[in-house]
């Protein structure tokens, strides 16, 4: 994610080591180049850093209490998606301010969370913060008044479940894995338009430069212009 490839044009990544701390399966992660740090969440209910610094040792663990699903790290603040811990019980997204002792968990998703992102600015001037799963609503969140994470506002126009999620400027994309992305107007609070990519089974959208790509579980990657036009399948 991000940075330069550094060694010859076109030369293919070495390993450098197997990180072996996690005791389930690993299902996200992130990179915050800043400090030099790989994040990395696991059914095993933990999130784990690496410092590549000291040759990827594992320099934290932070357990999130339930198996993690998706990962977010924005400013010196970490969220954690995860996972309903059995049919009846609701998933949740953790949240770890990484400066302090600050720790806070949200509620109010029905099921798993599965995506995490970070877009936009409210009127007070608090980022927005994104989290959406199997109950098919892409829930918002911004730091309040009550120093915490607050709920604005619930979007709703999915009838599956939301797999992936990006921003690009002031619009986000929400993916579900029926096909559909939806496309909301940041600023407004609406849906703008959508995409019916038609995969079987959409697993995750990329944003690069003018290009949307989209993959699913039928093998194939699709390829989008800006306007939601098929380019290449």
């Amino acid at each position: 994610k991000g940075g330069k490839r550094s060694g010859p044009a076109g030369s293919l990544p070495v390993k450098q080591g197997v990180l072996k701390e996690h005791t389930h399966t690993v299902t996200s992660m992130e990179v915050v180049e800043a400090t030099k740090q790989l994040f990395s969440g696991s059914l095993d209910g933990t999130v784990r850093i690496w410092s590549w610094e000291e040759s990827f040792t594992c320099v934290h663990t932070v357990n999130a209490g339930a198996p993690v699903e998706a990962l977010l790290v924005f400013e010196d603040w970490l969220f954690a998606g995860c996972q309903a811990l059995s049919p009846v019980a609701h998933g949740f997204v953790k949240v770890w301010q990484m400066t302090s002792s600050f720790e806070q968990t949200l509620e109010g998703h029905q099921g798993s969370v599965f995506c995490l992102a970070q877009g936009g600015m409210s009127p007070s001037g608090s980022p927005f913060i994104f989290s959406a799963g199997d109950d098919r609503g892409v829930k918002t969140w911004q730091f309040g008044a009550s120093n915490s994470f607050e709920p604005v506002v619930n979007l709703a126009g999915h009838k599956s479940t939301v797999q992936d999620m990006k921003v690009t400027g002031s619009t986000l994309l929400s993916a579900e894995r029926d096909g559909l992305i939806c496309m909301w107007d940041l600023a407004s609070g609406t849906l703008a338009g959508t995409i019916n990519t038609e995969h079987q089974g959409l697993m995750a959208i990329l944003l690069e430069e003018n290009f949307l790509f989209t993959a699913g579980l039928d093998g194939l990657v699709k390829v989008w212009d800006s306007a939601g036009v098929l380019q290449l399948s």
